[in-house]
């Protein structure tokens, strides 16, 4: 295999892997996205939760209320935590893909000026 196939060849692996961790780095998204739709659903209905004890004048409503805010304390603590590894993976995945979408457009130059070359030389004969 001549340079420039070698060449060749090394530009479609970078191709195939920046796709790989574009399509990464959006799964990450998601994940992260979807926790964060959790969490403020969490405080939506705990708001609501809120507004409805506030309304009532039974002392168990409020009792209950309590109890409900600490278990979405609790929820929340958790889902904090899922959101802080997700956000660890989307930050790690966002690098890996802002270093293949790098190598691959080096190396697309490097293809893209080979074939200019071999081309020159092709006419100079």
């Amino acid at each position: 295999m001549s340079g420039a196939g070698r060449l060749a060849a090394l530009a479609r692996l970078a191709t195939l892997k920046k796709e790989a961790n574009q399509m990464a780095l959006s799964a990450a998204g998601a994940r992260r996205a979807a926790i964060e739709a959790r969490l403020r659903a969490l405080d939506q209905a705990e708001t609501e939760a809120w507004c409805a004890a506030e309304r009532s004048e039974d002392a168990g409503t409020l009792v209950a209320q309590q109890a409900f805010a600490r278990l979405m304390a609790a929820r929340r603590t958790v889902l904090g935590g899922e959101l802080e590894r997700a956000t660890e993976a989307w930050q790690t995945a966002r690098a890996a893909a802002a270093r293949s979408f790098g190598q691959s457009t080096v190396l697309d130059r490097l293809l893209a000026e080979a074939r200019i070359g071999t081309s020159m030389r092709r006419r100079d004969r």
